[in-house]
C-alpha cells in the first residue's frame, strides 16, 4: 500500500497548510535585513540602538538617558540598509506597536512613525496621525538651532524630539501615555524551530479536530435519519394493527372476544409507548411490543382459519349423510 493511501487526505492537507505557513513565516524572517532584525531585538530592552557600522551618529548613553521610559525607540542602521527609511521604521513599530520610532540610515533621517497600539489623543477631533505630524514639525523647528547637519552626531535631534514629545503629550493627552516596558527579544533558532513545529502540529491538530467533529456530526445526522425511518415504519405497522384490532373477529365467540380485548389493550399500551419514544432504545422497546402484537394477531388468524376448516368439514359430512 502506498504512503499516499496510508495517510488520510485531511492529514496530508493539514501538513501542507502548516508547512506553507512555516514557509511564509521564514520567508518574512529572512527577507528582513539582518541589521533591522538585530536592532528590533535589542530595542525590546533598550530605548536606543546604534549599528556597529555607524559609530558616532548618536551618543547612545545620552539618548537612553534622555528618552528614559518614554514610548520612544531610536535605531541607527547602516547606510543603504533599504531604499525606504520609513519602511524600516514601520518594521520596527510592527514589532513594538505601542511605541514611536525614529530610524536613521547612517546620518540620513530620521524617519518617524508610530505603532498601531500607540494611543489616540484625548483632544477631540485630533487623531494620533495628526498629532504625530504636528510633533515632527515642532521637533524639526526646535532642532534647527542646535543640530549641525554637517556634523555626524545627531544626539541633539533626539533631545529636541523628546522635549517636543513631552509638550505635545501634556497638551493633547489628559492622562499622559503609557510608559515603555521591556519586551522579550526574539527567540533563538531552536525556539523558532520549535515554534515552527508547533505551528505545523497545531494546524494538523486543528484539521484532526475538525475531521472528528465532522464525523461526529455526520454520525448524529445519520442516527436521526435512521430514527425518523424507524418511526415511519412503526407508525405504518401501528396503523395496520389498528385496522386488524378494530375489525370484527371472523368467528365471534367469548374466547375470541377475550383475545381481541387483550390485543386491544396491548395496542393502546404500544401506541402510548410509541408516542413517548424519543431514543433508539425507546423504539427498540416499541419494536418488541409490535412484534408481540403482530404474533398475537397472526395466532388469532390461524385459530380462526382452523375453525373455519373444521366447520366446513362438518357441514360437508352432514350433506353427504342426507344423500
Amino acid at each position: 500500500m502506498s504512503i499516499r493511501r496510508r495517510i488520510p487526505w485531511w492529514l496530508r492537507f493539514g501538513l501542507l497548510v502548516g508547512l506553507a505557513l512555516v514557509a511564509w513565516q521564514q520567508f518574512d524572517h529572512w527577507t528582513t535585513p539582518e541589521a533591522l532584525r538585530r536592532a528590533s531585538a535589542q530595542l525590546g530592552g533598550t530605548a536606543a540602538v546604534v549599528d556597529p557600522a555607524e559609530p558616532g551618529v548618536l551618543d547612545v548613553d545620552r539618548v537612553r538617558q534622555v528618552v528614559g521610559d518614554r514610548p520612544i525607540l531610536v535605531a541607527v542602521l547602516p547606510e543603504d540598509t533599504a531604499e525606504n527609511t520609513y519602511a524600516l521604521c514601520v518594521e520596527v513599530v510592527d514589532r513594538h506597536p505601542a511605541n514611536l520610532a525614529l530610524v536613521y540610515q547612517g546620518t540620513s533621517g530620521p524617519a518617524v512613525c508610530r505603532g498601531t497600539a500607540f494611543p489616540e489623543p484625548t483632544t477631540e477631533g485630533l487623531s494620533a496621525r495628526d498629532w504625530l505630524e504636528t510633533l515632527i514639525v515642532y521637533a524639526r523647528r526646535s532642532s534647527e538651532f542646535r543640530v549641525d547637519l554637517d556634523a555626524r552626531d545627531r544626539t541633539p535631534q533626539i533631545e529636541e524630539f523628546v522635549l517636543a514629545f513631552d509638550a505635545a503629550v501634556a497638551k493633547h493627552y489628559a492622562d499622559g501615555v503609557e510608559r515603555r516596558v521591556a519586551t522579550p527579544a526574539p527567540a533563538q533558532w531552536w525556539l523558532v524551530a520549535l515554534g515552527s513545529a508547533g505551528l505545523v502540529l497545531g494546524v494538523v491538530a486543528g484539521f484532526a479536530i475538525l475531521r472528528l467533529l465532522g464525523g461526529r456530526l455526520a454520525s448524529i445526522a445519520s442516527a436521526r435519519r435512521e430514527l425518523r425511518g424507524t418511526r415511519m415504519r412503526q407508525r405504518t405497522r401501528l396503523a395496520r394493527l389498528a385496522d386488524l384490532v378494530s375489525a370484527e373477529p371472523p368467528r365471534p365467540s367469548a374466547s375470541a372476544a377475550e383475545r381481541r380485548a387483550e390485543v386491544a389493550a396491548d395496542y393502546v399500551r404500544t401506541l402510548g409507548r410509541f408516542e413517548s419514544a424519543s431514543t433508539a432504545a425507546d423504539h427498540r422497546e416499541v419494536e418488541t411490543m409490535l412484534a408481540r402484537m403482530e404474533q398475537a394477531m397472526a395466532s388469532e388468524t390461524r385459530v380462526d382459519s382452523a375453525g373455519r376448516r373444521r366447520s366446513g368439514g362438518r357441514r360437508r359430512g352432514r350433506r353427504g349423510g342426507r344423500h
